[in-house]
């Protein structure tokens, strides 16, 4: 993944539209939206984990998830809906990471074209105070 999430990033700094790479990123995510939709994680792990990779991803390729899914409109349909939940934890949690702009996707190819195999990623989300789908404690 990591050959892929570095490939990825270095084709969209060099203005590559649709570098091939996205399509493993993207099944990558939509596997994982599928082990929430089966129980297998909740919500607010994926958020803890990966939100710092699925926001700037989502929002660097919806337009051509969009126009795919005109032809298809199951294709990626469990990410699509896991964006949306995750969305809502970032609000919920007063983040910004959701709405990227332009700039900060930028950054983040710049983050992942400087990856390595065993490198850790620099960009880490904090633990949700009250995660969305985790009851609350007394």
């Amino acid at each position: 993944m990591v050959t892929y999430r570095k490939l990825y990033a270095t084709k969209r700094l060099a203005g590559v539209e649709d570098p091939p790479e996205r399509y493993r990123m993207l099944d990558f995510f939509e596997t994982v939206a599928l082990l929430v939709k089966r129980g297998y994680l909740r919500d607010s792990e994926v958020w803890e984990t990966f939100g710092n990779e699925i926001f700037p991803l989502y929002a660097d390729t919806r337009d051509q998830i969009e126009q795919e899914r005109k032809a298809d409109p199951a294709e990626y349909s469990n990410l699509i809906s896991l964006v949306s939940r995750l969305e809502a934890i970032e609000s919920e949690q007063k983040g910004t990471l959701a709405k990227p702009s332009k700039e900060d996707i930028v950054d983040y190819w710049k983050d992942e074209a400087a990856i390595g195999i065993g490198t850790p990623t620099a960009h880490h989300k904090a633990k949700a105070q009250n995660p969305v789908g985790v009851p609350k404690h007394p």
